[in-house]
């Protein structure tokens, strides 16, 4: 996994929690980050920006921020509105009120913390290590910075009889 920020700034409006998903979905695929987890993700900024939008009285515009830190994706949505976002307990039948029960359920990790003029609430989710496609190269990285970059799939059983594998990062020059 990588160390990745994107951010995104929307104004306060209904029109705009579909551009929010479609702007969190677009980073997070282009991170690499499995379809699951994507999902997971979409479901969850949807919630916290339409929490923004219908509660964050005073709050012309929310910003949403993303970030990729080894194995963790934070997804912040930062608003100018007061109070602090509280769960509720719905009725069955209720049509609303379920967003942050499904974030508590869903997320590995949530809260609110006060920012300037404002909140950022926030969602943890743990990223599986992805699959790789066919042929593409696996990277590990070592203390001291150096990186190796290898094909997971080819074994030394693949090479021809007394060949061993040479990962391209040990080969010199490589």
């Amino acid at each position: 996994m990588t160390n990745d920020r994107t951010s995104f700034g929307f104004p306060c409006t209904a029109e705009s929690v579909p551009e929010a998903r479609r702007a969190v979905r677009h980073t997070v695929l282009r991170w690499g980050i499995p379809e699951e987890t994507v999902d997971t993700a979409e479901l969850l900024v949807s919630e916290l920006v339409t929490n923004v939008v219908l509660h964050a009285h005073g709050s012309r515009t929310y910003r949403i921020v993303c970030q990729l830190r080894q194995e963790l994706l934070t997804v912040t949505v930062i608003d100018h509105g007061r109070g602090v976002p509280k769960r509720r307990n719905s009725p069955d039948d209720a049509t609303s009120g379920r967003g942050l029960f499904l974030v508590e359920q869903l997320a590995d990790d949530w809260g609110t913390r006060g920012v300037l003029r404002g909140k950022a609430t926030f969602f943890v989710l743990k990223v599986p290590e992805r699959t790789l496609a066919a042929g593409e190269l696996a990277t590990r990285r070592f203390p001291g910075g150096r990186q190796l970059r290898y094909d997971p799939g080819v074994t030394d059983a693949d090479l021809p009889h007394g060949l061993r594998h040479v990962p391209s990062g040990l080969r010199p020059g490589g």
